[in-house]
Formats: C-alpha cells, structure tokens, sequence
C-alpha cells in the first residue's frame, strides 16, 4: 500500500487510513492527521528514502521454510502454494479463515486482526492489531 501511495492520491489516502499515517510520522516527524491532502503521494514521495523504497519492492510476498509458509493475509487453498498470487497472499480474509480445508504446510499470517495470537491447527493468526 505504501508502494502504491507514492503514486496515487487515492492509494496514499488508504495507505494513510490503514497505518500510513504512524509510519509517515517515523519518517517526517510530524502527526499529519489532518485532511488527506491533494499532494499526499508527492509528500510521501518526498519523505521516503529512495534506499528504502528499493528494500520495500525487493521484499518477497512470501517465506517458505520446509514446515511454514509465512505470508501476509493466508493462502488460497484451490491453488498449490508455488501458484499463490501475490493479491492471494495479501489480500485473503474469510475465505481463507473459513475454509476448513486442512493447509499443505503451517500458514503463519496477519492481516485479520483477533484479540490474541489464534492457533487453529495449521494456521497461526499473528495480527493482534
């Protein structure tokens, strides 16, 4: 999202909504909690090393280890895991968390927030928001 909202305004309105805001206060130092400005994608352009936006679009959607799969949000279980596409892994919710289908390996993940770290079986909810 960050990615996206050095780009468009809309995108670093949601980046801003989802986040954005704490981290773009660890790079300018101030709060910026007002109204979403016009130039929000420009000044998040202007406030984010060029160092850093290179480490953020190397990083991998993925870590795959011989017993857990770490991602973002979870997997689609009606594609093996060498076919999850990158929209699968970061923007998977209750399909995944109602899927009662058994996971080909531990899926360790976020993105739904819970109250508490959710160990169900082959999966581990680690989003405590």
């Amino acid at each position: 999202m960050q990615l996206g909202g050095m780009s468009a305004r809309a995108a670093a309105a949601a980046w801003l909504l989802n986040g954005g805001r704490q981290t773009l206060q660890s790079y300018t130092g101030r709060a910026g909690l007002g109204e979403v400005r016009d130039d929000e994608a420009e000044r998040l352009k202007r406030s984010v090393p060029p160092e850093h936006v290179e480490f953020f679009r190397k990083l991998p959607f993925f870590q795959d280890t011989q017993d857990v799969y770490f991602c973002h949000a979870g997997i689609n279980l009606d594609k093996p895991l060498l076919r999850q596409a990158p929209d699968d892994l970061m923007w998977t919710r209750k399909k995944f968390a109602l899927d009662p289908r058994p996971t080909p390996k531990l899926v360790v993940h976020g993105h739904t927030a819970v109250s508490q770290v959710d160990l169900s079986g082959d999966r581990i909810n680690i989003d405590t928001g």
